[in-house]
């Protein structure tokens, strides 16, 4: 709302379940990458693409789609980024363990007929490493101005929270 600078619904461009969606304008068009969980038997995850002129949709599947297939390099982990005129996008890997390590993959081809994510680089928590004690995971990298935000799981030991634990299981 532009009065009161609160923001308000306007409309649904894309009716599915596509956790941790990113959107990305790239040659005068507005491009969706979002997870779709496949149904079982099959029961693993699809990278879909989807494209449209006007944010506002309409958006259509991309051809290609899935673009990718598993637990590796799908869900997004920030917004996509660009560096001397090329493309990147983050993507977590939860194959072995959920928030693992975060791909971030070089987008070499994108029309409306082709999708090619190419594997760039991985960031990956150095548990050898005495300051990161504690950190597990990773889910969401992203940049502006210069500054770099990263955030993911940190678990810590807490007496308080292993007593409460105890105590609810001897209530239950």
């Amino acid at each position: 709302n532009e009065q009161d600078g609160k923001p308000e619904f306007k409309k649904t461009v894309l009716d599915l379940p596509l956790p941790d969606a990113n959107i990305v304008k790239r040659d005068n068009r507005y491009w969706i990458f979002g997870v779709l969980r496949s149904a079982p038997p099959a029961d693993s995850f699809e990278l879909m693409v989807y494209y449209g002129d006007s944010l506002e949709g309409p958006f259509t599947a991309h051809p290609s789609n899935p673009i990718l297939v598993g637990l590796d390099n799908l869900r997004g982990a920030g917004n996509f980024f660009e560096v001397d005129n090329v493309l990147y996008r983050p993507a977590q890997n939860c194959g072995e363990e959920y928030g693992k390590s975060i791909t971030i993959s070089k987008v070499e081809d994108l029309t409306t007929t082709t999708c090619k994510l190419v594997p760039y680089m991985t960031v990956a928590i150095n548990k050898a490493n005495r300051n990161n004690r504690g950190i597990h995971t990773l889910h969401t990298l992203n940049g502006e101005n210069g500054i770099i935000v990263v955030d993911g799981i940190r678990k810590r030991f807490s007496p308080l929270t292993r007593y409460k634990e105890i105590r609810n299981e001897k209530m239950n």
